[in-house]
């Protein structure tokens, strides 16, 4: 078995959880699971080798890539892997066959491990950890930035000095990258400085940890939005920041994905 097990259905790291002394690997977010064969067919008393399918299911193992063969456990859907002698199925047809087979008190707990673990990540993705948003134009200039933990009182020549570093870098990348993909993210320690595209705006968000693929899509979705409203003021600016009154209440929209 690969040291990170992926779940076909979601694309999310399946997690090494003993659910009733049992090893099991299990989906957060949609409740697919990875079980050992002899621990799966222990559960329900069948070999489920025997009931295997001749048609391949079509999906790879989540365990070692290979083939997942198709069988069926009481009419539902369950994936074998003879290559490492794994069983992948979903949450839906493990709760039917924990209902045939007597075993509800097994689903159940892979429920309630999930549950608890998804509120406790929610907590944390709900603290906010953005500490900085910086608008820029694609040629680099710093429109507007906002932060969340510069103290009172910090010499604003260092902010500043930051703020000019994130710019340099951003325009150094333009120049570097054209042609290619736009910068993304990069990492300073613990820290992330994550960077979104639009056709002439570029939002670089400093935080602890990683910007969550929605947000990044929402952010993206507000640049696109500002962007139509102002298309002919930032396909013609000259860069003088005197003349961007009218665009900074719409950069405040900015902010929202983000919840500075």
């Amino acid at each position: 078995m690969t040291p990170e097990a992926i779940c076909p259905s979601c694309s999310t790291a399946l997690l090494p959880k003993e659910i009733k002394g049992l090893l099991v690997h299990l989906c957060n977010n949609c409740g697919n699971f990875l079980m050992a064969k002899d621990s799966f067919d222990g559960l329900v008393g069948v070999d489920i080798a025997k009931e295997e399918d001749e048609e391949r299911s079509g999906i790879p193992c989540p365990g070692c890539g290979g083939d997942l063969r198709q069988s069926h456990v009481q009419g539902e859907e369950v994936h074998f892997c003879s290559s490492c002698n794994m069983v992948h199925t979903d949450h839906d047809s493990f709760s039917q066959i924990s209902h045939s087979f007597g075993i509800e008190d097994v689903a159940t707990q892979m429920d309630v491990t999930r549950n608890v673990e998804n509120a406790s990540n929610y907590h944390q993705v709900d603290t906010l950890k953005v500490q900085d948003v910086f608008i820029l134009y694609r040629n680099g200039i710093l429109i507007s930035s906002y932060t969340t933990d510069v103290k009172t009182g910090l010499d604003k020549d260092v902010l500043g000095a930051m703020m000019m570093a994130i710019t340099d870098f951003v325009r150094s990348c333009f120049t570097s990258m054209e042609g290619g993909p736009p910068l993304s993210s990069i990492k300073l320690g613990e820290k992330e400085i994550a960077f979104e595209h639009g056709e002439y705006l570029v939002m670089a968000v400093t935080l602890k940890g990683t910007l969550e693929p929605d947000i990044r899509q929402s952010i993206s979705r507000a640049i696109k939005l500002v962007e139509e409203q102002h298309d002919e003021f930032l396909r013609e600016w000259s860069g003088n920041l005197k003349e961007i009154k009218d665009l900074a209440l719409s950069l405040q929209g900015l902010l929202v994905p983000v919840k500075l």
